[in-house]
């Protein structure tokens, strides 16, 4: 090799250049040079011999692919080239045509690279490893690529913790609602953790009025969504959990659950006659209709008995509005005012949850005369 400025102590191939450690400790590199490996300042390549800038104390050198990297004196360690993958370990994945120092290494004694990943083995011992890890090639479990050192041989076992977020109102105005979820995964070894990569979320139902849950179905299946918009059908009770999987492929147990009741459209209640209702179209209501009357006495009742902890009606709300008591069976249990000032809604309205469940038939009863009443939907919560 022809210009080297000194005496070589060790010396380095990689794919396409090639190092030298001379004495002193400068180190001096040629060959390919297109991802700065060369660690002069250039992507040129560079058929003699030509001196890394900054480094004077090295101990050892590695180069292999488009990496070079260098043990000084004191235990650091400098790596230059390319990072796309974390391999020159500075909490970067910019290639350098220089030095940079690799994060966090001290007691370095000799170090190595393939390109893709670096390892280094500290005094005692131990060994940190950066780079690509999508083979377990950084030694600690973890599947992806690090950009800093980690630990060799502190796998990450934790399982990632997942929870349900959303709905957390017990009762909804609407067939559509939003569902959020959570995923987190601990940290394990030098402040890393593999990272969750998928979420799953399931669903069960049962009628709003009680009786047997269906079996969980899938509803989020290798998601890496925190959060979306769920429809379901009218009289109904929802119940989500979710459970997340991390790059290692730990899994968490399923989530508690999260659950939310759709109330009954006023096409599934008996009417106190045929003539006291008309039903009219309204976009944005659920199956976009709702009863509507003036009629004192008018009456909407469940086809069929419940057993609720507390209910209330989707309906309309205005200046003109009227009234309503609601009924579990014969027995009165509260009234709801449909009067609004300023500008009208639609709004779900709820009597106070009851200290125990009640069962019956639920019926929406009128109690003004020549005042709006229009009905989307009766609300039934068994919670």
């Amino acid at each position: 090799v022809t210009d080297l400025t000194t005496t070589a102590t060790a010396i380095s191939a990689g794919g396409q250049h090639t190092c030298a450690l001379l004495t002193g400790g400068t180190v001096q590199c040629w060959g390919a040079n297109y991802a700065g490996q060369l660690g002069n300042n250039s992507t040129t390549e560079s058929h003699v011999p030509v001196t890394v800038t900054g480094i004077t104390t090295a101990t050892a050198i590695t180069a292999d692919g488009d990496v070079t990297c260098a043990v000084l004196a004191g235990g650091g360690a400098q790596c230059w080239g390319a990072n796309w993958d974390g391999q020159l370990g500075n909490n970067s994945t910019t290639q350098s045509n220089v030095p940079v120092t690799v994060t966090g290494l001290t007691t370095a004694t000799a170090i190595t690279t393939d390109g893709d990943q670096t390892c280094a083995l500290l005094t005692g011992g131990a060994v940190q490893c950066w780079g690509w890890g999508g083979a377990g090639s950084l030694g600690n479990g973890i599947r992806i690529f690090s950009t800093v050192p980690l630990t060799v041989g502190s796998p990450d076992t934790p399982a990632p913790v997942a929870r349900v977020t959303a709905p957390t109102a017990t009762l909804q105005a609407s067939a559509v609602f939003t569902v959020s979820w959570t995923a987190t995964d601990p940290v394990v070894t030098d402040d890393r953790t593999s990272g969750v990569e998928y979420t799953y979320v399931i669903v069960r139902s049962q009628p709003a009025s009680g009786g047997t849950f269906t079996t969980y179905s899938p509803w989020k299946s290798n998601s890496t969504a925190r959060t979306g918009r769920f429809t379901g059908s009218p009289g109904t009770r929802y119940c989500f959990s979710t459970q997340a999987r991390d790059n290692n492929l730990n899994t968490s147990a399923w989530s508690a659950e999260k659950c939310t009741t759709i109330p009954v459209d006023e096409r599934a209640l008996t009417r106190s006659s045929s003539t006291a209702w008309t039903r009219t179209t309204s976009s944005g209501w659920i199956a976009s209709t709702a009863s509507t009357t003036t009629r004192k006495g008018a009456s909407l009742t469940t086809a069929s008995s419940a057993t609720v902890r507390q209910i209330g009606i989707v309906a309309w709300r205005c200046r003109t509005c009227g009234t309503v008591d609601l009924y579990i069976g014969t027995s009165k249990v509260g009234t709801l005012n449909l009067y609004k000032a300023g500008t009208a809604t639609r709004s779900l309205l709820t009597l106070t949850r009851f200290k125990a469940n009640k069962t019956g038939k639920v019926s929406v009863r009128v109690t003004t005369s020549g005042k709006l009443v229009k009905i989307d939907a009766l609300a039934l919560s068994r919670t």
